[in-house]
């Protein structure tokens, strides 16, 4: 398979992403994905993303944790 951006090799891996959700963020590990071996963009089955979507949704699992992580803005001067 090769990448869409670059035209790079595409190899899987498992990896892990953060997504925006109803002003919550989630990090999500262990996901299937086709990463590019040239620039890195990654490429998610559909089945992956429906599988996400339904994460975020559900209660927390034991052994599953919130963790906090400072917001900053980022201001010139």
């Amino acid at each position: 398979m090769k990448c869409y951006l670059c035209s790079g090799e595409m190899k899987k891996e498992m990896v892990t992403i953060t997504r925006y959700r109803k002003g919550n963020y989630y990090l999500i590990e262990d996901v299937p994905a086709m990463v590019c071996e040239q620039c890195g963009e990654k490429w998610f089955s559909m089945s992956a993303v429906m599988k996400m979507d339904q994460l975020m949704e559900k209660p927390l699992e034991p052994g599953e944790k919130y963790i906090n992580v400072p917001v900053r803005k980022f201001a010139s001067g």
